[in-house]
């Protein structure tokens, strides 16, 4: 099987678009289409769908992509071997998180891969879930940091790096925050303020409330922590804030933050890259230092 086919292939389904896809791959479109018409004729059916709407992977299509992410990911990490045994590594690693864990964990991460490893250079891409694991998918980056569930689970291996526990977060002047104990039913009342849809933390702390029976009227989302940590400052609801956050005294003047008595949430926050049957020196490197740094003893 040709490898430049499947980097025709993947790049169709990443632009589903062939035009598109055969300006980036620096080749024409006829000669494009060629290439996945012979790779279609090799899986013996037709790997896209071309209709009024554009193009979209047909199912046996969309089996065949995670074939192809999986060889494309082995290829590069030979390459990269390659250039390792000719001192000319590329020694780039390319680190994606999501917005309520990047402040707080990857400049210490980064600190302590530059430690062992000065040379280094990092790449950084910020996002939401959705967006990492896509990346992860198609190359992009090398690592994410995460929390679970995400699309990717079956698909990835991964550290797990600790549990964060979701604090109760409370304006100082809230009459609550005076009780050194407090009890999901004292929070009935209350207006929780989340951030949007779009943050797993919002989706979790969402289900923890449904597991603990609380049901109180959401009002305010927002789009950053410290917005929201300003909001309930000002008496505008309450929240849950990351422990990692609390740690980092990230505007938490004016809050006060506590564990439910027997009732606490927390989410788990992992190290995940896609899995592949080999990992060139640099990944293997950051991954021992990662797992060194957090105290991990084996891999999940």
């Amino acid at each position: 099987m040709d490898i430049q086919r499947l980097r025709y292939f993947l790049e169709v389904a990443r632009q589903k678009h062939f035009s598109r896809a055969a300006r980036i791959c620096r080749v024409t479109q006829p000669s494009l289409s060629q290439q996945i018409k012979k790779l279609e004729e090799e899986v013996d059916g037709p790997l896209f769908l071309r209709n009024r709407g554009g193009i979209t992977l047909s199912p046996l299509g969309e089996a065949f992509l995670q074939y192809a992410q999986g060889i494309m990911a082995s290829v590069a990490s030979a390459e990269e071997f390659v250039a390792e045994t000719r001192s000319q590594a590329r020694r780039v690693i390319r680190f994606g998180a999501i917005p309520t864990i990047a402040p707080y964990l990857v400049p210490e991460i980064f600190a302590a891969i530059r430690e062992r490893e000065p040379g280094v250079r990092f790449e950084l891409i910020e996002g939401y879930t959705d967006s990492l694991t896509e990346a992860l998918t198609e190359g992009t980056i090398d690592f994410a940091l995460l929390s679970p569930p995400t699309k990717l689970d079956g698909a990835c291996d991964h550290l797990v790096l600790l549990r964060d526990e979701l604090l109760l977060t409370l304006p100082a002047g809230h009459e609550l925050a005076k009780r050194r104990r407090l009890t999901s039913r004292q929070l009935a009342s209350e207006t929780v303020i989340l951030l949007d849809d779009s943050h797993c933390l919002s989706r979790q702390t969402s289900d923890f409330c449904t597991t603990i029976g609380l049901a109180p009227s959401v009002s305010i989302r927002g789009a950053q922590l410290d917005t929201l940590l300003h909001l309930v400052e000002h008496g505008f609801g309450i929240s849950f804030t990351p422990h990692l956050a609390v740690r980092a005294k990230v505007g938490t003047e004016g809050l006060v933050f506590r564990s439910l008595s027997g009732e606490r949430c927390h989410r788990e926050i992992r190290l995940a890259w896609l899995r592949q049957p080999i990992l060139s020196g640099t990944l293997k490197l950051t991954l021992k230092i990662v797992r060194e740094h957090f105290g991990v003893k084996k891999q999940s």
